[in-house]
């Protein structure tokens, strides 16, 4: 979510905060990622997990933290950049 799409709909960055555990509520969901861009155009992506996947490593690898289940960190990559490398460090969950 780009501060742009914040802005175009008149909504505050915390409201957001909630939708990263929304996939995780379908029993198929192992995984969920999201990025947020605050106002001042640091990107930062969360992460939630269930099962084995340890979203505290992915989360270490770009100077995060967190724990298995619940991590993030703050990006100095642009999106689409930063978006591959996470996805890249899940794939060896699924594979």
């Amino acid at each position: 979510m780009l501060k742009e799409t914040i802005e175009e709909c008149n909504a505050l960055y915390e409201e957001a905060d909630a939708i990263i555990n929304t996939p995780l509520k379908s029993k198929k969901i192992q995984v969920s990622v999201f990025f947020k861009e605050n106002t001042e155009g640091i990107l930062r992506c969360s992460m939630r997990s269930k099962g084995d996947i340890d979203v505290a490593v992915i989360a270490q690898a770009f100077n995060g933290g967190g724990h298995k289940t619940a991590a993030g960190f703050k990006s100095k990559y642009p999106l689409d950049e930063i978006m591959v490398k996470v996805l890249k460090m899940l794939e060896d969950y699924f594979i």
